[in-house]
């Protein structure tokens, strides 16, 4: 359902130097009319970008979370908000050295559904038998070798 409930855009910007290279993530609510996710305030998306070698390990990675954070006593104070509003891109650059990273192959794109924090599931003691985080897309851009040179 969330993925349903989101536009996902991920390509590459045009090169400013034979060595740098900026990929751009834009993740749109266009399908609920409230902001995404919702629910509790544990559930959340995480947007990584990731640098890649031929093996598929991460070398390098940026992550955010898009969560909303409240304080609970002495009563409910929303503190800060960064889930997706409807129709408000949300946009996520990742810039790349190619020089500093020979090893680089790709770049991917992640975003994650959440529906407890690890660190709320450790702290209540719960024991999970389903998983607690879905991917909702993964897409990659492979590096020509030959690109920006």
């Amino acid at each position: 359902m969330v993925r349903q409930g989101l536009d996902i855009k991920f390509r590459e910007s045009p090169a400013s130097s034979y060595d740098r290279r900026t990929f751009t993530l834009t993740v749109t609510n266009v399908g609920a009319a409230h902001y995404l996710p919702t629910g509790t305030p544990d559930r959340h998306l995480t947007v990584s970008l990731r640098l890649l070698d031929r093996n598929g390990r991460v070398i390098d990675e940026e992550t955010q979370r898009l969560e909303r954070t409240i304080l609970w006593r002495p009563f409910i104070v929303d503190l800060w908000d960064t889930r997706l509003p409807r129709w408000q891109p949300s946009v996520f650059q990742y810039s790349v050295n190619t020089k500093r990273n020979p090893t680089a192959v790709a770049v991917e794109a992640l975003v994650r559904y959440h529906l407890l924090a690890e660190a709320r599931r450790e702290r209540i003691g719960f024991r999970n038998t389903e998983p607690i985080a879905y991917d909702v897309i993964r897409a990659r851009i492979t590096l020509s070798q030959d690109r920006g040179k």
